[in-house]
């Protein structure tokens, strides 16, 4: 590993590992040993929270889940039970799966507020920068509350994230990243007339620098413009649902 880029830039000057650690060290101290402010906190447990439900609620809508797969689950498996023992007969399902996400938002956002409140207590900050030195964020969720939604996320990567019908689809879309990647880089022509130029431009230094410019083409592509394209050269595009 490279620990110190001034012993290494003169011997590896263009390798992109010395290259990006000789910039993080001309970076201003970025404090990365201190907590995130008050509103980063409260930024990143809301997508916490986001995620999480509408992972839920995906997976119930999408049939990788049933309601009774979340019985026994931590967190969610109250919730499903109280719902389930409610439902009427000849009830939608999506009214359950509404129910579901909609209690597990307002739970997940009730345990947040209170122990944030409990942590700030104790904490007493008197400017932003106590916040960012104290030893534990003070936006969270409990320690239990914490623990069981860590444990449904497991649960969620082997029953949503890992599920066969996602994984067909995700070896589908790495094979068009592949083929698009290849095509472009092979034939640069294909690409629009501006991703050409830069290709030319940067490619007359090091072929890693066009491959950059190909694979930053690719990475800007949305789903439905890859697969568009992917037909256009190959004609043999999966159907990626």
């Amino acid at each position: 590993p490279i620990s110190d880029p001034s012993e290494s830039s003169q011997r590896l000057p263009s390798h992109p590992v010395v290259k990006v650690a000789t910039a993080l060290r001309n970076l201003p101290n970025l404090e990365l040993r201190r907590q995130a402010s008050a509103e980063a906190q409260v930024a990143a447990l809301a997508d916490d929270i986001a995620y999480v439900s509408h992972d839920v609620d995906d997976g119930l809508r999408a049939h990788l889940l049933e309601v009774e797969q979340l019985l026994e689950a931590p967190f969610v498996g109250p919730i499903a039970r109280r719902i389930v023992k409610n439902a009427m007969p000849g009830r939608e399902r999506s009214r359950d799966i509404y129910g579901i996400t909609r209690t597990m938002i307002t739970l997940m956002v009730q345990d947040c507020l209170a122990e944030s409140r409990r942590r700030l207590a104790a904490l007493s900050p008197a400017s932003p920068d106590d916040i960012r030195r104290a030893e534990a964020p003070v936006v969270a969720f409990s320690e239990q509350f914490a623990a069981d939604i860590a444990e449904l996320k497991s649960m969620l990567f082997i029953s949503v994230y890992r599920h066969d019908q996602v994984m067909k689809v995700m070896t589908a879309a790495q094979g068009i990243v592949r083929d698009l990647y290849a095509r472009y880089r092979d034939e640069p022509a294909e690409m629009p007339s501006d991703w050409r130029s830069a290709m030319a431009t940067r490619g007359s230094m090091l072929p890693s620098h066009a491959a950059r410019v190909v694979a930053d083409f690719v990475a800007g592509m949305t789903d439905r413009y890859a697969i568009a394209e992917h037909r256009r050269m190959f004609d043999a595009t999966p159907d990626l649902r």
